[in-house]
């Protein structure tokens, strides 16, 4: 299934790319190789501390990011330098008091946030309740920070998505204006942006989980959710376009 989805992510990469212009030209102007399309996929790394696969209630989960300007691009295996650029996280907690059987957490939980980092709050009938946050960018890096008060048992997924990945899959390009206007050395021409969430402090917690996972892909995600760069041996997740390695999904328990 890994193929799969990153001949996905290659071909939307190339679709971005005009056809009225030659690839000799844009190889002269962008000499990398590329693995999975011609946009800048930029990785976010995101840190939970602690990270564990147990907590207790009135335990303090925090979501961090905290990471240079050097970004490092995963399709070209190259950093870049790249000031200003306007990551929005996004913010979901499910959570589950059987396989089939979830509601928003963020609602049951006292989440913590500098008024600096927040841009608004949505909810759901079909999806869990939704923080839009934003990073703030000082000193050559980039920091952004919540903390959630588990107040309730039960077994938690956390998703820790973009605003600018949510209006590509909605169809909304548009809406990215703001971050493709962003230049820096090395960018390539015609391109815009994958940005890829990727929870570096520990596991995922996906074998442990994965039946409340299946559940979620089928009836929240609709059959979107896939492994990236990592073999789905036990085929647990099809070929969708949402990938939960680069989506900031983590699945803990608390008791």
């Amino acid at each position: 299934m890994t193929s799969k989805i990153l001949l996905i992510f290659y071909i939307l990469g190339l679709s971005l790319y005009s056809c009225t212009n030659s690839f000799d030209d844009y190889y002269k102007s962008c000499p990398y190789e590329f693995k999975y399309g011609l946009s800048h996929y930029l990785k976010v790394p995101i840190n939970v501390v602690p990270h564990k696969q147990f907590y207790n209630v009135s335990d303090t989960l925090s979501i961090e990011m905290n990471f240079s300007n050097d970004i490092y691009d995963l399709t070209r295996s190259v950093s870049f330098s790249i000031n200003g650029f306007p990551f929005r996280p996004i913010i979901q907690v499910y959570r589950f008091t059987a396989s089939d059987q979830w509601e928003s957490g963020v609602t049951l939980n006292n989440l913590v946030m500098d008024s600096t980092y927040i841009e608004g709050f949505t909810s759901s009938a079909t999806s869990a309740n939704t923080i839009f946050g934003k990073t703030i960018f000082e000193g050559d890096r980039y920091m952004f920070n919540v903390d959630i008060e588990l107040n309730k048992k039960g077994v938690y997924v956390l998703v820790v998505s973009d605003y600018y990945m949510q209006n590509l899959g909605s169809g909304n390009s548009d809406a990215n204006s703001y971050a493709n206007e962003i230049e820096f050395e090395g960018r390539c021409p015609d391109t815009d942006f994958f940005i890829c969430n990727i929870i570096e402090s520990g596991s995922l917690h996906i074998n442990e989980y994965h039946e409340i996972l299946q559940y979620l892909d089928k009836e929240v995600y609709r059959d979107q959710l896939a492994r990236v760069d990592v073999l789905d041996t036990a085929g647990y997740f099809g070929s969708g376009g949402i990938g939960i390695d680069w989506t900031g999904f983590l699945t803990v328990e608390v008791n």
